[in-house]
């Protein structure tokens, strides 16, 4: 990433295998970052979209926040669980005053970064309840796309069984009043319409499944009678 000369970058706090220099954002970044993902926000509601969806799992930006093994800050925005969240919670603050409260924003979720130096489920559900009420849906998958082992989560093979992570959405949606979809090698509609109505999740998400079939949502809508 090309250097920018209006931030103080700060020291080196690691270095890739390939070579590439990590250094820890500082508090004018962190300020600035935010007022990205605003922007982000606002083009996206002026270009007619609906829904803003946040992605704060699988390792990316706002999820290396959130993770114990990315996340060394020693100031406000590292070390518990509660200050890891605060620059999620500020994004979200910061987007709901740009859009407005009619705006439904999604929060992307690792429910557990599968890895032993991630945090586990127990503090995916802490980092649920302080989403609780702050945003319209808490989408649960799981992963961290740094290590191989969990990525093959984040995105299940066919050796995996089908819905292999909707268990951890069911467990998040025990401890939330904030509706809560599931994600990951979803194929059956009749598990996706048992899912629903059992109570495990409100929303059944799908991403490979209509890239293979764009005409599955329609023909699960008509099997499930309109639940989905």
């Amino acid at each position: 990433m090309p250097v920018n000369p209006g931030f103080v970058y700060g020291t080196i706090d690691g270095i890739r295998e390939e070579g590439v220099e990590i250094r820890a954002m500082q508090y004018e970044q962190i300020e600035a970052m935010i007022q990205k993902y605003c922007d982000a926000a606002s083009f996206a509601r002026q270009c007619g979209y609906n829904m803003i969806t946040l992605h704060g799992g699988h390792g990316w930006q706002m999820h290396q926040f959130l993770s114990p093994r990315d996340n060394k800050l020693t100031d406000k925005w590292g070390g518990s669980v509660e200050s890891r969240m605060r620059f999620p919670l500020a994004v979200i603050e910061a987007i709901r005053k740009r859009v407005g409260p009619d705006m439904p924003i999604e929060f992307r979720m690792s429910a557990t970064e599968c890895l032993p130096d991630g945090y586990d489920l127990d503090e995916g559900i802490k980092i649920a309840k302080l989403l609780d009420g702050k945003v319209e849906m808490i989408h649960v998958s799981v992963g961290h796309h740094e290590i191989d082992a969990a990525a093959m989560k984040t995105h299940p093979t066919m050796f995996l069984p089908d819905g292999y992570n909707t268990s951890y959405a069911a467990e998040i949606k025990k401890h939330v009043k904030t509706p809560v979809g599931t994600v990951g090698a979803l194929t059956d509609p009749e598990m996706m319409e048992e899912l629903i109505a059992s109570g495990q999740v409100d929303v059944v998400n799908l991403g490979r499944q209509t890239l293979a079939d764009p005409d599955l949502p329609i023909s699960t809508t008509r099997l499930t009678g309109g639940l989905l």
